[in-house]
């Protein structure tokens, strides 16, 4: 049976051999084994949403980490005090292509300042002319 839980990652622990699984114990106390081929690395400090199998050996309760997706809340969106940055919308997109290739071409020496309008419409053209 799959269950669902939301889980910080206090620590994390590597496999100790290749046949063996790895480990994490969440912010709660809480020990949890993961393979680490199945479930990408976990990492220390980020929330994930998670489904999980459990089974009891001797009285004991183990949990396994089938799925883990990590969770972006804006605690996390922080990166050295800076907003993370944003996904790119169509238009900042077509912004990025053309000012790269206005900057290559700037780059090259074969052009000057007054082909810069010129450069920016040519790459606009090739812009449109990519298939959506």
């Amino acid at each position: 049976m799959t269950n669902t839980a939301t889980i910080t990652v206090a620590e994390t622990k590597p496999q100790s051999a290749p046949n063996r699984s790895a480990s994490c114990k969440d912010t709660s106390g809480a020990y949890w084994d993961f393979w680490p081929n199945k479930v990408p690395a976990l990492a220390q400090g980020v929330t994930y949403d998670i489904e999980f199998s459990s089974r009891d050996y001797n009285g004991k309760i183990y949990r396994t980490i089938q799925k883990a997706v990590a969770k972006v809340n804006a605690a996390s969106a922080q990166v050295n005090g800076h907003a993370a940055p944003r996904a790119a919308n169509g238009n900042d997109s077509r912004m990025i292509f053309i000012t790269g290739i206005v900057g290559r071409a700037m780059g090259s020496g074969q052009f000057g300042a007054a082909e810069i309008k010129l450069l920016t419409l040519a790459a606009s053209e090739a812009w449109e002319a990519l298939p959506k």
